[in-house]
C-alpha cells in the first residue's frame, strides 16, 4: 500500500476563522455536543464559550520549517497540533517528501515529536523550526528506502494493485501551475548542494570549501496550495476536445464495461530515474560491521549502466567497493563526493539521469495528484470490475515490495486487541474534546483490527492456518491469530435440511427431496449479533463490556472474527455469571453489577425485566434473552456476548405462537425472524407520543368539566404500561390497557420480553404473570400485524410515487433499513409494486441475487474445488447465471486462460469459447496439430458439484429459494425475447430511440430532490411479459452479485446475449467482503444532522458554521477518508453554493467526489451524483475550461447511473440529460443539445406521466423552449411553452409568478414568430417580384402585416422586458420572488434536480408542492 498524501492546503494551510454560533443554533444544539473541535486536517472552529477552555487553542497562525536542503515551507498550525502532525505534512510534500530520519528543532531544543505544539515553551506565529539529521537505525532505514522507492515507482502502479482507487484526476481538469524550467533547475541545484555538502562534511579531512545552501521560496508548498484552486484558464481545451455528434452521441449511450476505466486512469508516465534499487547478496551486515553502524547493503543500477553497491549505516549512505565476489563494505576510493544523509541525495553525486528526472517524477505521479487521491484509506475497498488488459512489466523493486512492508512491522509480540479496545473506551468522555480522543483511538484499534481479522480470514480460508481443534469436523474449526478468534457462521448441529447434490442423472432437475444438515442457522445469527453489537455500542453502557467483532465473508465461507476474553479459554462456568451456556437448561445471575448493567442495556433494547425458571427449577430475572451470556473476565470486566436475540421475534414468521418446522430447503429459521431495532424504536417513540397525547387531552377534558378553579390538572399523570401506550387501532388487532398493574412497566415507555412466543423444554416463563405473559405476546402480534400490514404498503406506496426512489440493491436494502423493514419482506413488497414496473425490477434483482449468493456460496464451500479452478469455477457459475450453460463434461487444461475445449451450451453442442480454434482451422496445420488437438481430451475433468451444474438447474434452484426465503414467485420460463436496452450486447445502447431504453443519472441525496407532484397520475408500462430471467441479464445483476460474493471480473463489453459471455481469463480476482462494527462519534452525527435543518432552512451561516464544525470532529476522529467527512464537505458545498461562492463550493464537491470514490466505490450511487453536482457546480463558474471538464463530469455520473440501475429508467435521467444538453448548448452543439432535451422530455412523461400534472416535464418543454428560440425556430418554442404555462396554471394557478413569467414568454415568442414570417413573407414578395420584368409588372411598396401591427401596439401597452435566452432560465429555476428579475438579466439556473433546482433548494420544493 502507498502511504497516504493529505491535502496540503486544506491539512495545515487554510486559514482558520473562529465563529460562534449565533442563538438558534445554540438553542439547536445540546451543550453537551458543543465542541472546541479543532483538526490539523481542516480548518479549525470556535463554538460555544462553555465548552471551548481556551478560545487560543483554536486560533491557526503561520510557522516556517527549514528542510535540510535549506528550503522553507510554511503552513498554518495551531497550538493543539501534534508534532506527528507536521511530520506528516513534511512526508507528504515535494519539497521533503524523501526526509525520513530527522528531528524538528526551535531556538536550538528538539521538540519531542509527540508534544502538542501549544506545549512548546515560546513557539507562535512565524517560528521557524529547523530540520536537524538523526542517525538511521534498521527500522528508520527500511522506512527512508521504503520512501524513495516509492516515490520512483509510483507511475509503475497499476489502478488494479491499488486499494480504493480513485479516478477523479481522470476526469478532472489539472488545478495546478505547471513548475518553471526555471524552478525546476533550482530544486535539483539545492538537492545537489545538499549532497555535496553532507559528502564534505563526512569525508574525514576531505579538502574543499563547503557549499552553503540557500534560502528559497517554498515552490513545492505553492504548489500543493494550488490544488484545491479552480484553473483560471482555458488549459482544459487541450486534454478534453468535442467530437462528432455520433461519437459524441455514442460516448453518451456506453454502458459496456469497456468504459469503467478511462484510457487515461493510470495517468502519465513519469520518466524512470533508476534501473533497480535491490538489497544486495551481501546482507545481513556481519557482526563487525554492525558493531561499526553497517544497517544493509543495497546494489543499484543506474539509468548509465552504472551498478555500483551502497552501504547503509547509521549516519547515510555511501559507495563502498563490493562487487559481486567481493565484500568490501569500506567507502569507496574515488575523488568525487560518494557520501550523503539521503539515497537521493547519494543519487544525485552519481548520476545525472535520476538529478534529471527526479525532479519530474515529483512533479507528476503522486504529487500531480489531488492529494485526497493518495490519502490511506483505513478500511480498503475493492472495485468489483479491474482494468482487463494492464501489462505487467518485470520490476524487481516490485518483487521486494512486499518483504519490506512485512519486516518493517516488527511485531515482537501479538496485538493485544481487547486490552486496547476496552482502554480506548474507558478513557474520560466529560467534555467534548475527551470525547473526541476517545472516539479517534476506538476507531483506530477497530480498523487496525479489521485489517489483521481479514488477513487471518484470508489464511485461513486458503488453509494456510492450523485450527486449534484438527480432530473435529471442519465445519467446527476454531482458529487463533494474532489473539484473534475465528469460528465458522454454520449450524450444523441444528436439525436443519440442505439439498441432495447435484448429480450428472439429475444436474436438470435441481434438487431431490432428501435431507441432510443445513448451515444456515449461525449463518443469520452473525448478522443479527453484529447488529447487537453496534446498537450495544451506541448505548454505551458503564462498566458493561463488548468485543470488537467482524464477519468476513470470502470465497463462500463465512467467519466470525471476534477479540479474546482474558479467560475465555478456561473453564467457562468459573466466569459465567449472566445468562446460560446450555440454552436455559441452567441459568445464573450472581453478579449485581452486571444485573444492574444488563438492565440498564435492557432498556435501550426496550427489554422488560421478566423471570425464567430453569430446568432445575431456579427461578432468576433477566432483562435479556435466556441465550444471552455474561462473562467475567479475568481482567475484572463484564463482558457481553451472544447479543443475538436483542431485539424482539417476528411474529410474522411464527405460526400460532409455536416455533415453524424448518423447511426442507433455504427457509429463515423462526429463531433468526428478529424485527430490526429501527422499527421498533420507529414505533414505540410513535405510540408513546399518542399514548401522551391521548393523555393530555384527557387531563384537559376532566380539568374543564371540573371548572377553572379545580387543581387537580396539576397533579402528576398516571403511569402508563405497555398497553395503555399502544392503544387499539383498526386492522392492527391491539387491546386496551389493564389499568389493574401498572406498577410494573415504566411510565411512558414500551417494554417487550424477549422470550415471548418461544417455546423451549429447557425453561419455562414465570406463572405469577400469566397474564402479563399473554399481553406480552399481543404486543409483539400488534408489532408484526403493523410491519406487515401498516409499514409495508407505506412503503410501497412511496415507491409507486416515486417520493422514495431506490436505485440500485444498495439504495434499496438503506431504504429499508432505515424504515425498520427487513430484506426477508422482499417479496411481499414486490407483491405491492406489480404495477411499477422499475420498482418491481429492482426488487426482484435483489431477491434473485440475494439468493444466488447462497447458492454461490454452498457451492465454492465444496472441498474438492482446487485452489487453482476457482476461476474456472466462477466462470462457469456465472456462464450458469447470466448465459446458458451446460455442465462440464470433458477435461481442461486449467494452467491456460483460454478453453481449448469449452463448456457444453445450451443446444447440447460443443461451444466455442473465447480463443480457441475449431476443427476446420486446425485440420491444414500437419500431424503435429492433430496429435496435439487429441492430447487435449486427456486434460482431467474438473471436480466439484459446480461444475456438474446447469444453467437450468441453477435458475430452478433460484426459483426455489426465493419463494421460501422471500415468499415470491420467480417466472423463468417463456420465449427468449431480450429487450435490447436490457441486454448489453456491446459496448453502447442508443438512447435516442421511439421506444423506451435505459438512461440513469445520479440520485441526489444531500441537497437535490428527484420531485413529482401529489397529482402524478402513473403512466408506466406493465411489466414486461418476458421472464424473470430474461430480463435480470444486464450488467447491473452482474454489479449486483459481485458485490455480494466478492468477485472482480475484467472490465471489457460482455455480451449476455451469448450463451457463455465469460471466460476464465474475465475473473481476476476474489476478494473478501467485510461486516463490522461501524463505530460513529455521536457529536459530530449530532452537530452534522442540525446543519442540515438549517440548511433545508436557509441558515446559511448558522449552517456553515455547524458544518465546519462536524467537519473538524470527523477530521479527527475518521480523518478525510470517511463517508461522513464526504457528506460534510458536500453540504459546506451546497452553503457555498448558496451563498453564490461557486468557487469555494467547487474545490469542497472535488473533495467529496474522491472521498466517495475510495470509500464507497468508484461506481457507488453517491459517487454518481457526486459527479454530478461537481459537474453543474463547474458549469455555473463560467469558465471555459471547467466547462469541458464538467462535460466530462457529467457523461461520467450518467454512466455509472445506467451501469448501477436494473431498472429501465434511472428515475433521474430526464434531469441528467437536459443539464448536459445545456453544456452541449454553451459549447455551441445546439443540435446535439436538442437531442437531448427531446431524450429528456420522453423519457419525464415515461416516468411522471404524461399528464399536465408533470412539473419536470414541463421544466423540460420550457428549457427546449429557450433552445428553439435561439434556433430562430419560434413556432415549435411557442408550442412547447404552452405545454410548460398550462402545467403552470394547472399546478401552481395563473397568479403564481412563475404562470406570469411563462405567459411573458409566450407572449415574446409571439411577437418574434410574428415578426419572423413578416420578415420571410417580405423576402419572398421582394424575390417574387425581382423575378419579374419591371416593365411587365410595376412595384408594389410592401405593407406592414396587420398582425404584427396589433401585436406592437399591445407591446406598447404592456411592454415586454427582452428576456435572455438562456435555456436555464426556466420559472421553476428562478429562486424566490426575485425569478423573475433573475431571468431578466439572463442568467441560467442549470441546477435543476428533479423539478426543484439545487439553488431553490427545499423551499423552492415547497412551493411547487412537490417532494423530495
Amino acid at each position: 500500500h502507498t502511504p497516504s498524501t493529505t491535502d496540503t492546503k486544506s491539512i495545515m494551510s487554510d486559514t482558520a476563522t473562529a465563529v460562534t454560533p449565533n442563538a438558534d443554533a445554540e438553542k439547536a444544539l445540546d451543550p453537551a455536543t458543543s465542541t472546541a473541535a479543532h483538526t490539523v486536517s481542516e480548518t479549525s472552529v470556535a463554538t460555544d464559550p462553555a465548552a471551548t477552555p481556551d478560545a487560543d487553542l483554536v486560533a491557526t497562525y503561520p510557522i516556517t520549517i527549514v528542510t535540510l536542503r535549506g528550503e522553507e515551507l510554511k503552513l498554518q498550525v495551531s497550538p493543539i497540533d501534534s508534532m506527528q502532525d507536521v511530520r506528516q505534512f513534511l512526508f507528504e510534500s515535494a519539497g521533503a517528501c524523501d526526509f525520513t530520519s530527522y528531528a524538528l528543532q526551535f531556538d536550538g531544543k528538539a521538540i519531542n515529536d509527540f508534544a502538542e505544539l501549544g506545549s512548546v515553551q515560546g513557539l507562535g506565529s512565524d517560528a521557524v523550526l529547523t530540520m536537524v539529521t538523526v542517525p538511521y537505525n534498521k527500522k528508520t532505514a527500511l522506512i527512508h528506502i521504503r520512501r524513495l522507492r516509492e516515490i520512483l515507482s509510483f507511475h509503475n502502479h497499476r489502478v488494479s494493485n491499488v486499494p480504493s482507487p480513485a479516478l477523479f484526476s481522470s476526469f478532472s481538469l489539472c488545478d495546478d501551475e505547471p513548475i518553471t524550467q526555471a524552478e525546476t533547475e533550482q530544486h535539483a541545484h539545492q538537492h545537489a548542494q545538499h549532497a555535496q555538502q553532507q559528502q564534505q562534511q563526512h569525508s574525514g579531512g576531505a579538502k574543499g570549501k563547503k557549499a552553503k545552501g540557500g534560502k528559497k521560496a517554498g515552490a513545492h508548498q505553492q504548489q500543493q496550495q494550488q490544488h484545491d484552486e479552480p484553473s483560471p484558464s482555458n488549459s482544459g481545451h487541450s486534454k478534453f476536445q468535442l467530437k462528432s455528434d455520433e461519437e459524441e452521441t455514442a460516448q453518451v449511450n456506453s454502458r459496456g464495461l469497456s468504459a469503467f476505466y478511462p484510457k487515461n486512469a493510470s495517468g502519465e508516465q513519469s520518466p524512470p530515474c533508476i534501473k533497480s534499487i535491490e538489497f544486495s547478496g551481501w546482507n545481513p551486515a556481519p557482526g563487525n560491521r554492525a558493531l561499526l553502524g553497517d544497517l544493509y547493503y543495497l546494489e543499484l543500477t543506474t539509468l548509465e549502466g552504472r551498478t555500483v553497491h551502497i552501504t547503509c549505516w547509521a549516519d547515510g549512505f555511501y559507495i563502498n567497493d563490493s562487487d559481486h565476489h567481493h565484500f568490501n563494505p569500506q567507502p569507496a576510493t574515488t575523488t568525487k563526493p560518494s557520501h550523503s544523509h539521503t539515497l537521493s541525495g547519494l543519487l544525485f553525486l552519481i548520476s545525472p539521469a535520476f538529478k534529471r528526472n527526479f525532479n519530474a517524477v515529483l512533479r507528476g505521479g503522486q504529487f500531480g495528484k489531488h492529494p485526497f487521491e493518495m490519502m490511506a484509506v483505513a478500511i480498503p475497498l475493492t472495485p468489483w470490475v479491474s482494468p482487463a488488459a494492464e501489462p505487467h512489466p518485470y520490476d524487481r523493486n516490485r518483487s521486494e515490495y512486499s518483504i519490506l512492508y512485512n519486516e518493517i512491522d516488527f511485531t515482537g509480540t501479538l496485538r493485544e486487541w481487547n486490552e486496547e479496545y476496552q482502554t480506548s473506551k474507558e478513557l474520560p468522555k466529560e467534555t467534548v474534546q475527551e470525547r473526541i480522543n476517545r472516539d479517534r483511538n476506538i476507531v483506530r484499534v477497530h480498523n487496525e483490527f479489521l485489517d489483521a481479522a481479514t488477513k487471518g480470514a484470508l489464511l485461513i480460508v486458503t488453509g494456510s492456518l492450523v485450527p486449534m481443534n484438527p480432530f473435529e469436523p471442519s465445519e467446527r474449526h476454531m482458529f487463533l491469530y494474532n489473539n484473534i478468534f475465528y469460528s465458522f457462521a454454520f449450524d450444523t448441529r441444528d436439525h436443519r435440511f440442505k439439498p441432495t447434490p447435484i448429480t450428472v442423472d439429475n444436474h436438470d432437475g435441481g434438487y431431490a427431496e432428501e435431507k441432510a444438515p443445513v448451515d444456515i442457522g449461525t449463518y443469520v445469527s452473525a448478522n443479527n449479533d453484529l447488529r447487537a453489537i453496534r446498537a450495544a455500542n451506541e448505548a454505551d453502557i458503564s462498566g458493561l463490556s463488548t468485543v470488537l467483532t467482524a464477519i468476513i465473508d470470502y470465497r463462500g465461507h463465512r467467519l466470525v472474527a471476534q477479540s479474546l476474553i482474558p479467560g475465555v479459554f478456561q473453564k467457562e462456568d468459573t466466569n459465567l455469571v449472566y445468562g446460560s451456556l446450555d440454552r436455559g437448561k441452567t441459568i445464573v445471575n450472581k453478579d449485581q453489577k452486571f444485573s444492574e448493567c444488563m438492565a440498564a442495556l435492557g432498556k435501550h433494547f426496550r427489554s422488560t425485566p421478566h423471570s425464567v425458571t430453569d430446568s432445575h427449577g431456579s427461578t432468576h430475572t433477566l432483562a435479556a434473552p435466556v441465550t444471552t451470556k455474561g462473562l467475567l473476565g479475568t481482567d475484572g470486566r463484564r463482558y457481553v456476548v451472544d447479543l443475538v436475540r436483542a431485539t424482539p421475534i417476528d411474529y410474522n414468521y411464527i405460526d400460532s405462537g409455536s416455533v415453524k418446522e424448518a423447511s426442507p430447503t433455504y427457509s429463515y429459521s423462526p429463531n433468526e425472524c428478529l424485527l430490526r431495532p429501527e422499527f421498533v424504536t420507529m414505533w414505540c417513540d410513535a405510540k408513546e407520543k399518542e399514548a401522551a397525547h391521548q393523555e393530555k387531552a384527557k387531563k384537559a377534558a376532566e380539568a374543564s368539566a371540573e371548572g377553572s378553579t379545580s387543581k387537580e390538572g396539576k397533579q402528576p399523570a398516571a403511569a402508563v404500561d405497555a398497553s395503555t401506550a399502544t392503544p387499539d387501532k383498526s386492522g392492527e388487532g391491539e387491546e386496551n390497557a389493564d389499568e389493574s398493574a401498572p406498577e410494573e412497566v415504566v411510565p411512558q415507555t414500551i417494554f417487550f420480553n424477549p422470550n415471548v412466543l418461544k417455546k423451549s423444554a429447557n425453561y419455562t416463563l414465570g406463572e405469577e404473570h400469566e397474564g402479563d405473559l399473554k399481553k406480552a405476546e399481543e404486543l409483539l402480534v400488534t408489532l408484526a400485524s403493523f410491519l406487515k400490514n401498516g409499514l409495508l404498503p407505506r412503503v410501497a406506496e412511496e415507491f409507486m410515487a416515486m417520493a422514495s426512489i431506490p436505485v440500485d440493491g444498495q439504495t434499496l436494502t438503506t431504504i429499508l433499513h432505515r424504515n425498520g423493514v427487513n430484506l426477508r419482506y422482499l417479496g411481499a413488497l414486490a407483491k405491492h409494486c406489480t404495477a411499477k414496473a422499475s420498482v418491481l425490477t429492482i426488487l426482484e434483482q435483489e431477491m434473485v441475487t440475494r439468493a444466488t449468493k447462497h447458492e454461490f456460496n454452498r457451492l465454492m464451500r465444496d472441498k474438492r474445488i482446487p485452489p487453482y479452478s476457482i476461476a474456472h469455477a466462477v466462470s462457469h457459475f456465472l456462464n450458469c447465471f447470466l448465459g446458458d450453460a451446460q455442465h462440464i463434461t470433458r477435461g481442461l487444461d486449467l494452467n491456460r486462460l483460454t478453453e481449448t475445449v469449452a463448456p457444453v451450451g445450451a443446444d447440447g453442442k460443443q461451444a466455442q469459447a473465447n480463443g480457441k480454434a475449431s476443427n476446420k482451422q486446425n485440420k491444414n496445420k500437419g500431424k503435429a496439430a492433430q496429435q496435439s488437438s487429441k492430447k487435449q481430451y486427456k486434460y482431467p475433468t474438473p471436480e466439484g458439484e459446480i461444475f456438474m451444474l446447469t444453467s437450468k438447474a441453477l435458475w430452478k434452484s433460484i426459483q426455489r429459494i426465493v419463494k421460501e426465503r422471500f415468499e415470491y414467485e420467480l417466472v423463468i420460463t417463456g420465449s427468449y425475447e431480450p429487450p435490447a436496452s436490457d441486454i448489453t450486447s456491446s459496448a453502447t445502447t442508443t438512447i435516442f430511440t421511439d421506444s423506451p431504453t435505459s438512461t440513469a443519472t445520479p440520485t441526489d441525496t444531500a441537497t437535490t430532490t428527484t420531485t413529482t407532484t401529489t397529482t402524478t397520475t402513473n403512466t408506466e408500462a406493465e411489466p414486461p411479459k418476458s421472464n424473470t430471467r430474461t430480463k435480470l441479464r444486464t450488467i447491473s445483476t452482474l454489479r449486483s452479485f459481485c458485490l455480494k460474493v466478492g468477485v472482480q471480473v475484467a472490465a471489457r463489453d460482455y455480451n449476455l446475449l451469448d450463451p457463455l459471455p465469460f471466460g476464465r481469463q474475465d475473473i481476476l480476482d476474489t476478494f473478501p467482503v467485510v461486516k463490522h462494527l461501524d463505530y460513529k462519534t455521536q457529536d459530530g452525527q449530532h452537530i452534522l444532522n442540525v446543519g442540515k435543518i438549517f440548511l433545508a432552512q436557509g441558515r446559511l451561516d448558522v449552517a456553515f458554521e455547524l458544518f465546519q464544525e462536524a467537519l473538524a470532529i470527523f477530521h479527527q476522529v475518521y480523518g478525510p477518508m470517511h463517508q461522513d467527512t464526504a457528506n460534510c464537505y458536500g453540504n459546506l458545498a451546497m452553503v457555498h453554493y448558496h451563498a453564490n461562492d461557486i468557487s469555494q463550493a467547487l474545490i469542497h464537491q472535488r473533495k467529496m467526489v474522491i472521498i466517495n470514490e475510495r470509500v464507497m466505490g468508484l461506481d457507488h450511487h453517491e459517487t454518481a451524483h457526486s459527479y454530478g453536482n461537481l459537474a453543474l457546480f463547474g458549469r455555473d463558474l463560467k469558465n471555459d475550461g471547467l466547462l469541458e471538464s464538467s462535460l466530462q463530469s457529467i457523461k461520467r455520473a450518467h454512466y455509472l447511473s445506467e451501469l448501477i440501475s436494473p431498472a429501465q429508467h434511472h428515475p433521474d435521467s430526464p434531469t441528467t440529460l437536459t443539464h448536459m444538453a445545456l453544456m452541449y448548448q454553451d459549447l455551441g452543439r445546439k443540435d446535439l443539445a436538442l437531442k437531448l432535451d427531446l431524450e429528456g422530455l420522453r423519457l419525464a412523461e415515461y416516468l411522471y406521466g404524461a399528464d399536465e400534472g408533470n412539473m419536470q416535464a414541463a421544466n423540460i418543454c420550457h428549457q427546449i423552449a429557450m433552445l428553439m428560440s435561439e434556433m430562430d425556430n419560434f413556432k415549435e418554442a411557442l408550442e412547447y411553452e404552452k405545454r410548460n404555462y398550462n402545467t403552470l396554471v394547472n399546478v401552481l394557478g395563473e397568479r403564481d409568478f412563475r404562470t406570469t413569467e411563462s405567459g411573458i414568454w409566450l407572449r415574446q415568442f409571439t411577437i418574434k414568430g410574428a415578426n419572423k414570417s413578416q420578415l420571410e413573407a417580405t423576402k419572398g414578395q421582394r424575390d417574387f417580384i425581382s423575378k419579374l420584368s419591371l416593365d411587365h409588372v410595376p412595384h408594389v411598396p410592401s405593407q406592414p402585416n396587420n398582425i404584427s401591427i396589433l401585436l406592437q401596439q399591445q407591446s406598447q401597452q404592456q411592454p415586454v422586458q427582452k428576456l435572455g435566452v438562456g435555456a436555464g432560465a426556466s420559472a421553476s429555476n428562478v429562486k424566490g420572488a426575485g425569478g423573475l428579475a433573475a431571468t431578466r438579466k439572463g442568467g441560467r439556473q442549470p441546477h435543476q434536480r428533479g423539478a426543484a433546482s439545487i439553488r431553490g433548494g427545499a423551499a423552492l420544493a415547497a412551493a411547487l408542492g412537490v417532494r423530495k
